[in-house]
């Protein structure tokens, strides 16, 4: 017990550092584009849970939003944010967001200490991810993709340490619902499945040093109970699937991979329509958007593949990575907002990362022991401080976008003022809280008494929210608004000559809403 309290000691210090960084951050976020209509589903699934709801969600209704999506997380935000904070802001729920968050890290320091067996090494994980600010940005204010991260890490994990687990049953119970949560968040989970058998032969076959067709039957067998199990919870948890298991399970599958999300996207400076886009639109994303530091220790742990192979966790992370390249460019599903869907890939390079620089400063002491003035351990020694460079200036980058870390862009584009014009920046529309907050300062500074009308592109309700209902009229168009606040995203209507900028907000050289007033 005293060892197991010793080897997560570091853990336990960031876990106390990132619950205060939640508590004094969690007001400052604004509410992004889909988050009432994802709570919205939260509490209706309460609601039709308790007997209360006179909307039928099992049923396929308005926006598709039952038919697309399982509402578990949102229902768990929604019964956390109303019962138990007793609240009704936005800010408890990205406060519970950020809290839940919490086992992302708990779960990829464990991976990295069953890896390693060094503490100090795996506090580099839960580091690495939180100074990673298209990430950390995410987590507040987006309850679909990054849920669905931690679930997905969560099962990653249940594949490399279930065979530990002494009591079958309860082994294929827990992995079966943690995958289920998974799948029920994103179809994605599903290759959990796939991952579950292909990592449950191999297994059999390093132990028996060969494979049978009785061994492959009982993993499938295995693997088959795991599924059972969530498809159970996916029944219980989705009543649209569970009105009609074989249909309903046909059109959310047909829905999934045929999404109805007809906008444009700007890469590269380029404006491609979803359907579209490049093959290079999500390559070319995590080109820009993953801070450098870990993209140099991806590229340096491929030097030494044969050193950082040697970790189990890294077999089933490579094996995952690759069967995620060739969903995106087989399938070729509805990709948008740059990384998004695809967030769930990060913390996997996390724990490549960590591991490689493990590997590379060992080999880095090899080659200084054996020859000092060897060129390798000169350019190994440059590598490993352009490392803490790159991790010293994305630092500094988290701190100067707050709270809009989510759009940063590396410094192969120069941050994010390089990307602006180039890439889309705010597209969650999470500036309208500061601009709305200026906007009603302004208005009231000029005229305490003042009644105004105000148009808001995009997304209405995420500035709608932070304005005074009895002084603020929301109108559906420019020519009758006396106020416009309008995002840059490429899409959105632009301001005519009867109105000028009196403010924008914005961040590191980057402008991301601008409000309007008529001339």
């Amino acid at each position: 017990m005293k060892q197991f309290v010793i080897t997560r000691l570091p853990l336990l210090v960031f876990l106390v550092a990132y619950v205060i960084f939640s508590v004094v951050t969690f007001k400052s976020y604004g509410i992004t584009w889909d988050e009432p209509r994802d709570y919205g589903r939260g509490d209706d699934f309460i609601e039709y849970s308790l007997g209360r709801s006179d909307i039928d969600i099992s049923s396929q209704n308005r926006y598709q939003g039952y038919l697309l999506y399982n509402s578990s997380y949102m229902a768990f935000n929604s019964f956390v944010t109303k019962y138990l904070f007793q609240a009704e802001d936005f800010a408890y729920r990205h406060l519970v967001n950020l809290l839940f968050a919490s086992l992302l890290f708990i779960v990829l320091y464990e991976i990295l200490l069953l890896a390693s067996g060094s503490a100090m090494l795996s506090i580099l994980g839960p580091l690495f991810l939180f100074v990673t600010p298209s990430f950390t940005g995410h987590i507040p204010g987006n309850p679909k993709d990054i849920p669905f991260a931690i679930l997905f890490l969560c099962g990653l994990y249940l594949i490399v340490v279930g065979s530990r687990i002494k009591n079958s049953s309860f082994r294929i119970l827990l992995i079966g619902l943690v995958f289920g949560l998974a799948i029920a968040q994103r179809l994605l989970g599903v290759q959990l499945l796939v991952i579950y058998l292909l990592y449950s032969i191999y297994k059999t076959a390093v132990l028996h040093k060969k494979i049978s067709v009785h061994d492959i039957f009982r993993a499938i067998s295995d693997t088959s109970l795991v599924t059972v199990v969530a498809l159970f919870l996916l029944l219980v948890t989705w009543p649209f699937l569970a009105a009609n298991p074989l249909q309903h399970g046909k059109d959310i599958l047909l829905a999934s991979s045929h999404y109805p999300w007809t906008g444009t996207l700007l890469h590269f400076g380029v404006n491609y329509k979803a359907s579209a886009i490049p093959w290079f639109y999500l390559p070319g994303g995590f080109a820009v958007q993953v801070p450098l530091y870990i993209t140099l220790l991806l590229g340096g742990g491929f030097m030494i593949i044969k050193r950082i192979l040697k970790y189990e966790i890294v077999q089933v992370l490579l094996v995952t990575i690759v069967l995620n390249i060739a969903i995106y460019l087989v399938i070729a599903p509805v990709v948008y907002d740059t990384i998004r869907h695809y967030l769930f890939m990060i913390p996997l390079f996390v724990i490549i990362s960590v591991l490689s620089l493990y590997e590379l400063v060992r080999a880095l002491q090899t080659q200084v022991y054996r020859n000092r003035g060897s060129i390798q351990a000169l350019f190994g020694a440059t590598f490993i401080v352009a490392i803490m460079v790159s991790f010293g200036l994305t630092a500094a980058q988290f701190i100067k976008l707050h709270p809009y870390q989510y759009v940063y862009h590396n410094e192969l584009v120069g941050y994010v003022q390089g990307a602006s014009g180039q890439f889309e920046t705010d597209y969650w529309l999470a500036s309208y809280k500061e601009a709305a907050e200026w906007l009603q300062q302004y208005v009231t500074l000029s005229d305490p008494n003042k009644k105004v009308t105000v148009y808001v592109s995009g997304s209405p309700y995420s500035a709608i929210a932070y304005l005074n209902k009895e002084r603020f009229t929301q109108v559906k168009s420019l020519e009758d608004a006396d106020y416009l606040i309008l995002t840059t995203r490429s899409r959105s209507p632009r301001a005519t000559e009867d109105f000028e900028v009196v403010h924008n907000v914005g961040r590191g050289g980057a402008v991301f809403s601008e409000i309007y007033k008529r001339r």
